[in-house]
């Protein structure tokens, strides 16, 4: 099948229709099977945690991570790419229609970070430390220079290509073919959110997801969002390192 999944470049994004082979009930049964997995995964690595000492849950963090991500992968495989035998391009990787648009993932960037610092310092403020944004864990960020530099990468590739796909490219996408595009960017953003699986983090998250779902919407290449994401996995990374001192 061919790559039809775009919006049409002639109407603006909040209007313009989305084409893609799989149904909002392929999305919803894959959502499920995402949960559903990373629920069992969060329980395993619980165990393993009890069954291996501080140096050994250091070198398998990574891997775990690796791990978790490809699960979101393989699911849209199995409903979307594969199930629909088309290319992966559908999901959104294009180049962009114009270079005046490259202005998006800057713009994403500070968004996002915005949203994150409006939002921890309100929760400071207030004295809710319950919902102030948690720092990354030390099993992520713990170990050597090669453990350290190991996850710096697949915090800026790995995973906001994997979310990325899963989210804006296949969710996004599935849930505006059917609903709008404004449907499709708040559902998936709120999917987005909760998959995190951190009450501290759900606002910020979802306002993450709302800022790369429209950007996506508004470029329709995965790359714009994927950039964004990526450079502040990034710095986030590079900021939690620094406040360590490592």
């Amino acid at each position: 099948m061919r790559d039809t999944g775009d919006w049409d470049a002639e109407t603006t994004p909040e209007l313009g229709s989305v084409r893609v082979p799989w149904s909002v009930q392929d999305t919803a049964v894959a959502t499920g099977v995402v949960f559903v997995a990373f629920l069992a995964f969060l329980l395993v690595v619980g165990f393993a945690a009890t069954l291996l000492n501080e140096d050994q849950r250091l070198q398998i963090a990574p891997w775990f991570a690796f791990a978790s991500e490809a699960i979101l992968l393989y699911v849209v495989w199995t409903f979307g790419v594969g199930k629909h035998a088309t290319g992966w391009a559908i999901l959104g990787f294009r180049r962009l229609r114009s270079l005046r648009l490259a202005w998006l993932a800057p713009a994403a960037l500070l968004g996002s970070m915005a949203v994150t610092g409006v939002y921890a310092t309100t929760t400071t403020a207030l004295g809710l430390d319950r919902l102030s944004p948690e720092p990354i864990p030390d099993e992520l960020l713990g170990g050597g220079a090669l453990q350290q530099t190991m996850i710096a990468a697949a915090l800026a590739t790995w995973v906001p290509l994997a979310e990325e796909i899963f989210f804006r490219g296949f969710l996004l996408q599935g849930i505006a073919s059917r609903y709008g595009s404004v449907w499709g960017v708040v559902v998936s953003a709120a999917l987005f959110s909760v998959a995190h699986m951190t009450i501290s983090t759900v606002l910020p998250i979802f306002g993450i997801g709302l800022i790369l779902g429209a950007v996506y919407v508004k470029s329709r290449s995965l790359w714009v969002p994927m950039a964004a994401h990526s450079a502040q996995n990034l710095l986030a990374v590079v900021a939690a390192l620094a406040a360590t001192g490592s």
